[in-house]
């Protein structure tokens, strides 16, 4: 078994439903800190922690498995109908997310361990393309309040 984590190794997991299995995934986190600068001076005077928004935010590609859905992954709202309209006559909603936050999970595909772990998470867009003969796969774009982090003698994760 190889010491280094690769994209085929790991699977996703939304809300602990399998969303599918990662072909790569980025991530930045915002730690809250905000220059401030002095008057006449290109440098700054000091750099406050918690002075601005901390926050999570990435996106990840994946291969889709079947029976799985963007809908019961949270990452979109239900439909009622499949012709479009509600039974009010009023268009459905397909818009990104549910109005609820999601939690993101990425695992080892072989020893199940949990990588990376993003809570509080909505899911801000996605893209979905298959072509012939081949497997269908996407882009899911997502901010976040919190990331965890684990690792192999770390089962406790370190909050960001």
């Amino acid at each position: 078994m190889s010491k280094l984590i690769t994209a085929p190794e790991i699977k996703v997991r939304i809300n602990g439903i399998l969303a599918g299995y990662v072909t790569g995934f980025n991530y930045r986190v915002m730690q809250g800190q905000k220059m401030t600068f002095g008057v006449d001076s290109p440098f700054p005077q000091e750099i406050a922690q918690g002075a601005a928004p901390s926050y999570v935010e990435g996106s990840f590609q994946c291969l889709r498995p079947k029976g799985g859905a963007p809908e019961t992954w949270g990452l979109m709202t239900p439909r009622t109908s499949t012709d479009g309209v509600t039974e009010s006559g009023s268009p459905v909603s397909t818009a990104l997310g549910s109005a609820k936050y999601s939690t993101i999970e990425f695992f080892d595909r072989q020893t199940d361990l949990l990588l990376f772990k993003v809570t509080y998470a909505m899911f801000s867009a996605q893209e979905w393309r298959v072509t012939v003969k081949d497997v269908m796969m996407g882009t899911v774009s997502f901010q976040g309040v919190a990331v965890t982090h684990t690792s192999n003698s770390d089962t406790t994760g370190a909050l960001f």
